[in-house]
C-alpha cells in the first residue's frame, strides 16, 4: 500500500508541475483583472488549479476563494500564496459540492466546461456548473467563463493516431509524457471520446504505463447561453477573443460576462 501511495504521490506532483510549466498563458488573467474592475470584490475561482488566475487577483486587491479537486495543484498554489493573506484555497469536487455564497463574482476560466472530471451525463454536469454559478453569487454578481467554441467539431476530434501534449521532467526527477491516442467526434449526441497515455520514468528508475479513456460533451455557443438563461443570469455579453473581438469565423474561443439577476 505504502508503494502505491508513493507512486500517487509522485505521478499528480508531476502532473501538476509540467502543467504549470505549460500552461503560462497571460492574456486572459489581464482580460479577468480589467473585467473586474479596480473595487475590491469577494471572487470565487471554480478549479483554480496552481493559481496562474487566482493569485493575480489577489494580487490586484480582490479577496479570493479557490478550490481545485487536485491536491498537488493545491499545495503549489499554497506555497506561491504564502504572503496573499486576501487568498484561500481548498480541496473539494466541484461537482459534488456546495461552492458558497455571497460571492461578487465566480471565475469559470481555463476551457473549464469541456475539462470538467464526473460521472455525470457530461451535458447535465455543465448546465449544473452553471446553476452552481448563480447560486453561489449575490444578486448583481459578475460570472467569468470562457471556452473553446469548435465550427468544425467532427475535424478537431476525429483524429488518428499519436500526439504528445504534455512532456517534461519535474523538481523530483520524475520524467514523463502524456499522449492523446485516437479520438472521435459523434454528431449526434455532440459527444468527444477517444484514449489518453500516460508514461512516467520515477528517479528509481521504476516505469508507470497508463491508458485511460475519456469522453466529453461539446456544446455551442447557443447552448451554453440557453442554460446561463436557465440558470437566471442576463445581460450576458459575448466576446470572441480575450481583446473584446466579436465572435466570428476567425476566433475559436467564447469569453462571456453574465449577470446573476435580480
Amino acid at each position: 500500500m505504502k508503494q502505491d501511495y508513493d507512486q500517487n504521490y509522485y505521478i499528480k506532483r508531476w502532473y501538476a508541475e509540467i502543467y504549470e510549466q505549460k500552461e503560462i498563458q497571460t492574456d486572459d488573467v489581464a482580460f479577468i483583472v480589467k473585467a473586474l474592475g479596480e473595487r475590491p470584490l469577494k471572487v470565487l475561482e471554480v478549479c483554480c488549479g496552481g493559481g496562474r488566475i487566482a493569485i493575480p487577483l489577489a494580487e490586484a486587491g480582490h479577496r479570493v476563494t479557490g478550490f481545485d479537486g487536485d491536491q498537488a495543484m493545491l499545495e503549489r498554489l499554497s506555497i506561491r500564496a504564502e504572503t496573499l493573506d486576501n487568498l484561500n484555497s481548498y480541496h473539494a469536487d466541484a461537482v459534488l459540492a456546495d461552492w458558497g455564497s455571497g460571492y461578487e463574482a465566480v471565475i469559470l476560466a481555463g476551457n473549464i466546461m469541456i475539462n470538467i472530471e464526473t460521472e455525470l451525463d457530461y451535458q447535465e454536469a455543465q448546465r449544473l456548473f452553471l446553476q452552481k454559478a448563480a447560486a453561489c453569487l449575490v444578486p448583481g454578481g459578475m460570472l467569468l467563463l470562457d471556452f473553446n467554441l469548435f465550427a468544425d467539431p467532427v475535424s478537431a476530434f476525429t483524429r488518428k493516431g499519436e500526439r504528445v501534449q504534455f512532456e517534461g521532467t519535474g523538481s523530483l526527477g520524475t520524467y514523463g509524457r502524456i499522449t492523446a491516442l485516437d479520438s472521435v467526434y459523434d454528431s449526434g449526441s455532440q459527444v468527444a471520446s477517444g484514449k489518453s497515455r500516460t508514461e512516467l520514468l520515477f528517479s528509481s528508475g521504476e516505469r508507470y504505463v497508463a491508458e485511460r479513456s475519456w469522453s466529453k460533451h461539446i456544446p455551442t455557443l447557443a447552448q451554453v447561453e440557453g442554460w446561463l438563461s436557465d440558470a437566471g443570469f442576463t445581460g450576458v455579453t459575448v466576446y470572441g477573443d480575450y481583446e473584446g473581438n466579436p465572435v466570428g469565423n476567425g476566433t475559436h474561443r467564447a469569453v462571456i460576462l453574465a449577470c446573476r439577476g435580480q
